[in-house]
């Protein structure tokens, strides 16, 4: 998973650990900045709101409020351009929302590959979409079985993103986080070197013991040019 959830990691890890259950790194994780690489920062999970700055839960967001395109790096679950805020699962609109974002901060000039990773739940209401069932838009997944290019944004499928609650503790709101990012600033990281280790066992003569380890992962090199949208996903959670 980008993000494991709180009952996958193990009761021994360690903060930044890729060996003992550690959530550090990664696209939507904890990434380590600045001159030393000892700084950590990580990527809101909830909206940025002009004079409010990032808000607590997603129900504090109203008409009302202005997301600063700015600065935000999530559009949330009940996004939409007009009238009443209502949670939803993927929609245009909010691909649109997304792609203003990046372009407010310049993050697509240049060019540049832009990605979305999306659940087999959000493909399906996709392909279920009335504009996206006509051809004229350039949709091709009810024809081809596959999920498109759309809006220049390419798509991938997977079931492994995460669940987060952007509620509070005694209301919890759990929502899909499927990121949207340029593809040239996530890069390949490696935080802790190949370490090749044998050795001959405890009480045996003819067995020889090997083994590696080593820290690597998916890193962000610009943390604006990373997008949470939240999307409302039939599941269940704890």
């Amino acid at each position: 998973h980008i993000i494991q959830t709180p009952t996958s990691i193990m009761a021994d890890a360690v903060d930044g650990s890729p060996y003992k259950g550690g959530t550090t790194g990664g696209l939507l994780g904890d990434n380590y900045v600045g001159d030393m690489g000892s700084e950590k920062e990580a990527l809101p999970q909830q909206p940025y709101v002009r004079g409010e700055g990032l808000i607590t839960t997603w129900d504090e967001l109203t008409e009302d409020l202005d997301i600063d395109t700015k600065k935000t790096n999530v559009v949330p679950v009940n996004y939409t351009p007009e009238g009443t805020l209502t949670p939803s699962g993927i929609t245009i609109d909010k691909l649109l929302f997304a792609k203003t974002c990046m372009q407010a901060r310049y993050a697509l000039n240049g060019g540049g590959t832009l990605c979305m990773a999306i659940t087999p739940q959000q493909a399906f209401d996709m392909m279920r979409l009335d504009k996206l069932q006509n051809i004229d838009y350039g949709f091709q997944a009810l024809k081809t079985g596959f999920v498109s290019p759309l809006l220049g944004i390419r798509f991938l499928i997977t079931d492994s993103l995460p669940l987060v609650n952007v509620g509070s503790s005694s209301a919890k709101k759990y929502v899909r986080v499927c990121p949207m990012w340029r593809s040239e600033d996530l890069v390949y990281g490696i935080w802790e070197n190949a370490k090749f280790h044998m050795r001959q066992p405890d009480n045996y003569i003819d067995k020889l013991l090997a083994g590696v380890t080593f820290g690597m992962g998916a890193a962000r090199t610009r943390e604006e040019t990373v997008i949470s949208i939240h999307c409302e996903e039939k599941f269940s959670a704890a």
